[in-house]
């Protein structure tokens, strides 16, 4: 039953009633608000004919009372009429809605109408049972002949009215709930977030102002022993690496929700993804006493290696599972204590592929899983809490595991440990990128892009090598001069393009790195003349980039890429292996 109906009488009565309803409508509106609005057909002065709102009418509004009341002339009854009464606030702001389109060629009408509109609302509990104890009266008056029944169509319209009364109230403490619940999520994350990241500033600036201070002292003055130094530039890179991943997960969470996020979706290696993903985490592992192994799903009890598994390729977005596995993976390291074990199992099954990541840690309450995958929630979210982390790592990897149309679970004991199992479906390629070339698909990373050393990294690059930089953006080149210039290249920089390409014939460089997105020269022009000139033929090129897009070609006249911010393990890793080619 709708609400209008339910709030809304028909009676057929004496002529005479209509004047008595109307007279207590007035009375109980002036009851709660002295300035109440009362509108009549004569106050109008307009044609008594209205289509479907009867020849009178009365509509009262005030902030806590309002009612419509019209008859209708009875056929062939001339003593008798019809009379409507509605509580109805949608149909009372109909009504003078309609009245307002009518009346448009009087302006003072018009603003008391669109006054009237605005202030229609649900009735006081209590002024409506004032008017319904004055409409059974007057119903006893003027129906003799069956009085129970109309005080009793007056009693249970006044039960419907104070039922919704109570129904809104309580749709409003619930919304009231949800408002308070939500600004506390929001205080408690931005306490934590303000923690997260002053720690590491704070670590950051106090070890840099430390080697400051002994850079500048006296040369007889004790300086800091070479092995402290060591420390304390290890320790500003961690806090750096940590500050880099708190910003990452925020700037993650909020591409995915803008829906910013596109899956690049090819095909790779579930094993290769699943083996780089323990191999990054590897240290943070050791360094914290915790064992990592890697398992078939389908043989639990046999460990892997990444050549064990000869026909594992899946079709998915590799970066974004690496993604999965590395925040399952961290969190699972995090939660567990020395001694203890991390597992991740993986495989295929009906085109679908499965991770199982299971730790012998902590374990999760019951009453706290509902919290695990919530943005900005940790179950423990005080200050002075042993685990650090911002709550957006579970909630980004339930996004993305849903942006695969995929599921994740989570099996947990306290006290035992934790089971978190992912499923994703394999994905069609998207059209927008099949186009690629497969030299331009293989120079995508298969993994995601972190500042963990790994074995690669720790190639040595041939003494010598000239290198020449050609970037506009001053703190980039520096990072890349001094990163380079520490690995005993030779390094020359150059800041455009056009200056560039007049002295690179002379320079001869092993390695050309350029900002091919130069605002003076675009890349294309910068690597035909790297290839159409004969002395530079084997002159391998790095690209630098803001980003890679499906429309640009430009990448695939390069031997490899780097996207900016540049990192500087994975900058000396493609350098180290871009120049050791034969």
């Amino acid at each position: 039953m709708s609400s209008d109906r339910r709030l809304s009488l028909s009676w057929v009565l004496p002529c005479g009633a209509f004047e008595q309803i109307s007279s207590a409508l007035q009375q109980t509106a002036q009851t709660g608000d002295q300035t109440s609005l009362v509108l009549t057909e004569a106050t109008l002065r307009r044609d008594r004919t209205m289509a479907g709102q009867g020849d009178r009418f009365v509509v009262v509004v005030s902030h806590q009372f309002s009612g419509l009341l019209m008859a209708d002339p009875t056929p062939n009854e001339a003593l008798h009429e019809t009379i409507h009464l509605t509580f109805a606030p949608e149909s009372i702001a109909a009504f003078l809605s309609q009245l307002h389109h009518q009346s448009q060629h009087r302006s003072k009408l018009v603003d008391r109408l669109h006054q009237a509109v605005q202030q229609v609302q649900a009735n006081n509990p209590d002024l409506q049972s004032e008017f319904t104890l004055r409409l059974a009266d007057l119903m006893l008056t003027h129906s003799p002949a069956s009085p129970t029944n109309a005080v009793t169509a007056a009693l249970e319209q006044q039960h419907l009215l104070e039922q919704r009364v109570i129904e809104r109230t309580q749709e409003l403490h619930d919304a009231l709930l949800a408002a308070q619940a939500a600004n506390r999520t929001k205080t408690e994350f931005l306490a934590a977030m303000s923690h997260e990241l002053r720690t590491p500033l704070t670590c950051v600036i106090g070890m840099a102002e430390t080697l400051l201070r002994v850079m500048a002292m006296k040369p007889d003055t004790y300086p800091l022993q070479p092995q402290k130094q060591q420390e304390y530039l290890k320790l500003i890179k961690r806090s750096g690496e940590h500050l880099l991943e708190l910003i990452t997960d925020i700037l993650e969470v909020s591409q995915v929700e803008a829906g910013k996020v596109v899956l690049d979706v090819k095909p790779f290696s579930l094993s290769q993804v699943a083996h780089q993903s323990l191999q990054i985490l590897q240290e943070r592992a050791h360094s914290k006493g915790v064992e990592l192994a890697l398992k078939a799903l389908e043989h639990d009890s046999q460990s892997l290696n990444s050549t064990d598994v000869e026909d594992d390729a899946f079709m998915a977005d590799p970066h974004r599972v690496s993604q999965i596995l590395l925040n399952l993976l961290s969190n699972a390291i995090k939660f567990t204590p020395a001694g203890g074990r991390v597992t991740l199992r993986f495989g295929s099954k009906h085109n679908t592929a499965i991770f199982q990541v299971e730790d012998t840690g902590i374990g999760i309450a019951d009453n706290q899983r509902s919290l695990l995958f919530q943005k900005f929630q940790q179950l423990d979210s005080s200050l002075t809490r042993n685990y650090e982390g911002t709550g957006l790592g579970l909630a980004l990897t339930k996004q993305l595991v849903e942006l695969h149309n995929g599921k994740i679970e989570v099996n947990s004991t306290v006290g035992v440990g934790s089971i978190f199992t992912v499923w994703l479906p394999a994905q069609s390629v998207n059209p927008s990128i099949a186009h690629l070339t497969d030299k331009t698909a293989s120079l995508m990373p298969a993994i995601a892009p972190n500042l963990l050393e790994t074995e690669a990294m720790k190639r040595a690059l041939p003494i010598g090598e000239r290198v020449v930089l050609i970037e506009d953006h001053d703190e980039t080149a520096l990072l890349i001069c001094d990163l380079l210039t520490a690995a005993d290249c030779q390094v020359v920089w150059m800041i455009d393009g056009a200056t560039a390409m007049r002295q690179i014939e002379l320079l001869r460089p092993r390695l050309i790195i350029a900002n091919i997105q130069l605002p003076d020269l675009h890349g294309d022009q910068i690597i035909q003349f790297l290839r159409d000139h004969p002395a530079l033929q084997a002159t391998k090129v790095l690209a630098l980039m803001a980003k890679v897009s499906s429309k640009d070609h430009t990448v695939q006249g390069v031997d490899d890429y780097l996207i900016k911010p540049v990192e500087p393990y994975q900058l000396l890793d493609k350098v180290a292996t871009l120049v050791g080619r034969e």
